[in-house]
């Protein structure tokens, strides 16, 4: 049997209690699935069990409020996970500028009390904020290895011009009048 076929069977053979069932060597032979469609076809059902349930868990509860109205309250129940499903609902009358800037003077002392205790970064970040800790970085400053390569090759190129022109001077005259440059 096809999987697409057994698919439906196999599924409300899962559904069914424990012991309910038959015994699975009896249903496979029963409706003739082989043992890798079957297995196959619990992995999609558990998967879909899974996926039912996170999606319960998130789902919004239906309280009746004390005017008598029922409305959907994500809150009802407390959600016991930690997967969220979907993009989080903003507030427009948020401003997390301003919550943030509000928030600085506890911030601020929590920052002093891990000074107090003696944390590395706590002092960093101090010091940092107050403008008295400038953080040095070290740059090397060189030639690359295309430059290297390239003054290299003009010097060869200017050697073997200064030897075919001889002692006398009948070289070419593109020789430059400064000895060139060689890498370090």
């Amino acid at each position: 049997m096809r999987v697409f076929d057994a698919r439906p069977i196999v599924f409300e053979y899962l559904s069914t209690p424990l012991k309910e069932r038959e015994p699975l060597t009896q249903f496979r032979k029963k409706h003739t699935i082989h043992r890798d469609t079957y297995a196959t076809l619990k992995r999609e059902y558990q998967v879909q069990l899974e996926r039912d349930i996170e999606v319960k868990q998130f789902l919004p509860k239906m309280v009746t409020r004390p005017d008598g109205r029922e409305v959907f309250d994500p809150y009802a129940e407390e959600i016991k996970g930690t997967k969220k499903l979907g993009r989080p609902k903003v507030d427009p009358n948020y401003n997390s500028e301003k919550y943030l800037n509000g928030r600085t003077r506890v911030v601020d002392e929590a920052l002093i009390k891990a000074c107090d205790r003696g944390s590395g970064v706590a002092l960093t970040t101090f010091y940092k904020l107050n403008k008295r800790l400038v953080e040095q970085q070290e740059i090397k400053v060189g030639i690359t290895a295309d430059e290297r390569i390239r003054r290299e090759l003009e010097a060869e190129r200017e050697l073997k011009q200064w030897e075919q022109g001889g002692v006398g001077g009948q070289g070419t005259s593109e020789v430059s009048e400064e000895p060139p440059l060689l890498p370090n």
